[in-house]
This record gives structure tokens, C-alpha cells and sequence, in this order.
């Protein structure tokens, strides 16, 4: 799970990305608009994927528990390869 602070610091820093070019003057003709949607778009997009990928067992980009433990039992096979070569 994200850490309220965390994740509070993440939208709390996403606010002035999405808010500086507005605040800095650009005229909303449909090319300036296009990239602030764009923009904001990529910035929700971030901020949902830190939210899904902080249960990484549950919810849409969720894996099994098994794949976890088959791949440490694969990094304890390649570390005991390496030692004996």
C-alpha cells in the first residue's frame, strides 16, 4: 500500500505540472489544448498506476502469489549456477 504521505506528494505534484501552463499564459487555441490533455492525461495515467501497482496481488494488474515464489526459487537456482561455474 502507497503511504498516505506518498501519495498525497504525488497529487500534490501533479497539480502544478497540469496547472504551470496555463498560469504561465499559454492561449487556448486547440493545439496548447491538446497537449495540456495530453498531459493531465498522462499524469492521471501515473497516478493510477502507482495506485494498482501498490497491491500487487489484488486488483486489475494483480499476479499470484505463486509467481513471486517461482521466481525467487529461479533466482536461488541461477545464484547456485553461478557459484559452481
Amino acid at each position: 500500500m502507497v503511504p498516505q504521505l506518498a501519495l498525497g506528494g504525488l497529487v500534490a505534484g501533479a497539480v502544478p505540472v497540469v496547472a504551470t501552463p496555463p498560469v504561465l499564459g499559454l492561449t487556448a487555441n486547440r493545439r496548447n489544448l491538446a497537449v495540456m490533455c495530453f498531459v493531465g492525461a498522462s499524469v492521471a495515467f501515473a497516478v493510477g498506476m502507482v495506485l494498482q501497482l501498490s497491491g500487487p496481488y489484488s486488483g486489475v494488474m494483480g499476479v499470484q502469489p505463486t509467481a513471486c515464489s517461482l521466481a525467487l526459487v529461479r533466482y536461488d537456482q541461477i545464484d547456485s549456477d553461478s557459484r559452481t561455474a
